[in-house]
């Protein structure tokens, strides 16, 4: 979970700590969610792109057990209806990570590939304005829940390519290439579009 300090620190609460609760959480994020110049419109905000994913994680729970798919599980009740209790919070504003990269949300779950892009280089976008930031756990039912998603890219070469030697060289360029991994995946794609003359199958 990524955390803009400064606005915290304006509203006089701690950066949470490890173990963290989701009441925690909804606590903080109600406390945050307001209209801070008086024209009776929300401009500062807890969270953005906090989705039914982070929710279910945080609960412990799946969607799918046993290879079936659960909805009616209850921690998918449990789930949506925090999300539900956290949207709430903004009246039907979309809260956006162009919000936070403004300043005007506190908690922010990014993956590793975003942390990776924003870590060297905290203002390399122009529409980020100057705050101080961190990550830190994500908050959860209890603090023996894994509460953080990861997800993977794979990368796959066909039985039947005539260039085996060249998809095989891109495919390691891509996953271990030091300076690839940390260069934003939107920049790679056009790097190797254009290089290419276009989307090509190798």
């Amino acid at each position: 979970m990524c955390v803009n300090k400064d606005l915290l620190d304006k509203e006089g609460i701690e950066v949470p700590k490890e173990g963290w609760s989701l009441e925690e959480f909804y606590t903080i994020c109600k406390k945050l969610t307001k209209d801070t110049n008086g024209d009776g419109q929300l401009d500062q905000f807890g969270s953005t792109e906090y989705t039914w994913k982070e929710a279910l994680a945080a609960n412990g729970g799946s969607l799918f057990q046993g290879g079936m798919l659960k909805l009616t599980a209850p921690e998918v009740k449990e789930s949506l209806t925090f999300l539900q209790k956290l949207e709430e919070l903004n009246k039907n504003y979309k809260v956006s990570s162009k919000d936070f990269d403004q300043g005007k949300v506190a908690f922010y779950p990014m993956t590793l590939a975003q942390y990776r892009t924003y870590k060297p280089y905290p203002y390399m976008f122009q529409n980020i304005q100057n705050f101080t930031w961190t990550c830190i756990p994500m908050p959860a039912k209890s603090k023996t829940t894994k509460a953080t998603l990861v997800t993977t890219t794979s990368f796959a070469m066909s039985a039947r390519t005539p260039h085996s030697k060249l998809a095989w060289e891109l495919m390691q360029l891509l996953t271990e290439d030091p300076e690839i991994q940390q260069t934003p995946l939107c920049s790679i794609s056009r790097d190797f579009r254009y290089a290419t003359g276009g989307p090509k199958s190798i």
